[in-house]
């Protein structure tokens, strides 16, 4: 068995041990069973987090060992050189080892090699068309592996990214993308005599959402020589993690909130609110609540519709039952199945806002219709001077998105409202 899947298990366990504390629907919990409810969903958190981490790293060995040439299938050519030199597996390596030996030393040491590999971006991978911040100027693409495991650590720190869906082009360019309202045309039956009773025509019309090819970039990351000239320091591991949580945190908060014309087009100022708190409810919800949410968007919509809030909400959501002593609240068995509640799975944004007055805490919908346009690849640059005096090099990484909600006017995702007062 899998460890991550024993660990799922064992975090069902705990679950059904954190049930057990839950009182009856419209009952307060006791301030006791409330803090030995926090405690146990803490190690049910942890143990997410952990199930992610497993999952993430077998998926990758997976991918790996699928991509390794099979053994035995080629020999050395009479020269010397393998027959299969010019591989996709074997000139991703060639590009980890260069972008590696860039990152530690600079371009200054590298082969005429090893920048041809780096300036063609391995050539098998298609990564071009970023910036001019690139080749000798200062900045290599990164390499395919960084770049997987870079995105898969951006989503750790991105519920948008986890959520949405993601479209990767090799340009820049402004991407329009077509949106139409068809849902107040309704079809009809041909009467006997078809001929003189034709189909009937109707206009459709249709919009279109801009996508353009924004800038972020994670700031720098300052590392010390020491740990430079040290092979065994995982630098790219280092470099990935750190980017990933600076460049996380700042698309989070634009593809939330972000209402100026700089910059992906957040969600939750233009979503509109499908249930408003009852007065009073400025810092909690009930059951009904949640129930009136889920039922403001369409049905059509629901089957792929999953919950975004706070972490804080979260935790005050995972605490309610229905009228029938059953918690909203249910753990995923299987890694490809997100937690639960109410039936539908969730992501935690830390840019939403906390439960208070007027807040919209709470999105509800079918998140791939929030678009996230990428423009392929991402630019590492070397800061050599900048930080020399303190015996450290600087890097920073550059990535190049949008954003934005495709609604044609059926509102496809909508938002619970905190009461006024």
């Amino acid at each position: 068995m899998k460890r991550s899947l024993e660990l799922r298990q064992q975090r069902m366990k705990l679950w059904e041990e954190a049930q057990k504390l839950l009182p009856a629907a419209n009952v307060r919990m006791s301030k006791e069973d409330s803090e030995k409810f926090d405690k146990i969903m803490v190690d049910v958190d942890a143990m997410k987090i952990e199930v992610d981490r497993l999952e993430r790293a077998e998926a990758i060995e997976a991918e790996m060992a699928a991509a390794l040439p099979a053994q035995g299938g080629s020999r050395s050519a009479p020269g010397g050189e393998a027959a299969n030199e010019t591989d996709d597996a074997k000139r991703a390596q060639r590009y980890r080892e260069a972008h590696d030996r860039y990152l530690r030393r600079g371009i200054l040491s590298l082969s005429q090699e090893d920048r041809a590999t780096l300036s063609s971006g391995g050539k098998a991978t298609e990564f071009r068309d970023l910036n001019n911040i690139t080749g000798d100027a200062g900045g290599f693409l990164v390499p395919t592996g960084f770049q997987r495991e870079l995105e898969v650590a951006l989503r750790s720190f991105s519920g948008v990214r986890q959520a949405a869906r993601i479209v990767i082009t090799a340009t820049g360019n402004s991407l329009p993308w077509p949106t139409t309202n068809d849902t107040t045309v309704v079809g009809t039956f041909l009467g006997a005599n078809a001929v003189g009773n034709p189909a009937t025509e109707s206009d459709q019309g249709f919009g279109h959402v801009i996508f353009g090819a924004w800038t972020a970039t994670s700031g720098v990351v300052r590392v010390p020589n020491e740990l430079m000239q040290d092979s065994a320091f995982d630098l790219s591991g280092e470099l990935r993690d750190r980017f990933a949580e600076r460049l996380g945190r700042c698309v989070e908060n634009y593809y939330t909130n972000n209402v100026s014309n700089v910059g992906p087009t957040g969600f939750l100022p233009v979503i509109p609110v499908g249930k408003q708190a009852a007065a009073g409810e400025v810092t909690f919800m009930i059951y009904d609540d949640v129930i009136d949410l889920i039922h403001s968007v369409d049905p059509a919509y629901r089957t792929q519709s999953a919950f975004m809030m706070y972490d804080e909400t979260l935790a005050m959501v995972r605490k309610i039952k229905d009228n029938y002593g059953r918690p909203l609240f249910g753990p995923g068995l299987n890694g490809e199945e997100l937690d639960k509640l109410a039936g539908y799975g969730y992501y935690i944004n830390q840019f939403m806002p906390a439960p208070g007055a007027s807040k919209k805490t709470i999105a509800f919908g079918p998140w791939k219709k929030y678009i996230v346009r990428d423009v392929q690849g991402m630019v590492v640059v070397r800061l050599n001077e900048l930080y020399a005096l303190s015996n450290e090099v600087g890097f920073l990484a550059f990535l190049r998105t949008d954003g934005g909600l495709i609604d044609a006017g059926t509102s496809p995702i909508k938002a619970f409202e905190q009461a006024p007062y």
